[in-house]
């Protein structure tokens, strides 16, 4: 954002600088939703709502806190859509939310997200303890 409030105040063209604006705030609230496909219409989603995407075969299940959507696409193609700030593989078949993590039992390598027991990956693990704020 600092590279393009810089960019707009040498510009000295204020419709420009608006439409910049404009543009830039519709990107960032689209980047905060992704659509899935329902039966008849697309259902919105706000990523903040995710919990964890865990792999089905052909398939992802994104469950939410109250809601489990299975969309035809790999683990590999979500994660390049969600922010890497944000979530993090800890199994091969799962992604978490770092925000929605709940507890991790370091005896049995296991997360907890949502009050779904996932098993932590022994080659996810130390990037997993690496990215949490421990005391």
């Amino acid at each position: 954002q600092s590279a393009i409030d810089s960019a707009l105040m040498h510009s000295g063209d204020p419709h420009l600088t608006a439409e910049v604006f404009r543009l830039w705030q519709e990107n960032e609230l689209l980047n905060d939703t992704l659509f899935v496909k329902g039966v008849d219409k697309l259902i919105k989603l706000f990523i903040s709502d995710i919990g964890l995407v865990e792999a089905e075969g052909n398939y992802i299940i994104i469950h939410t806190r109250h809601n489990r959507f299975a969309v035809k696409m790999s683990l590999r193609q979500i994660k390049q859509r969600l922010s890497i700030r944000r979530f993090i593989q800890v199994h091969r078949k799962y992604l978490a939310q770092l925000t929605h993590i709940e507890s991790i039992n370091l005896s049995n390598n296991e997360v907890e997200v949502g009050g779904h027991k996932i098993p932590i990956g022994a080659s996810y693990k130390s990037q997993l303890l690496e990215r949490l704020n421990k005391l």
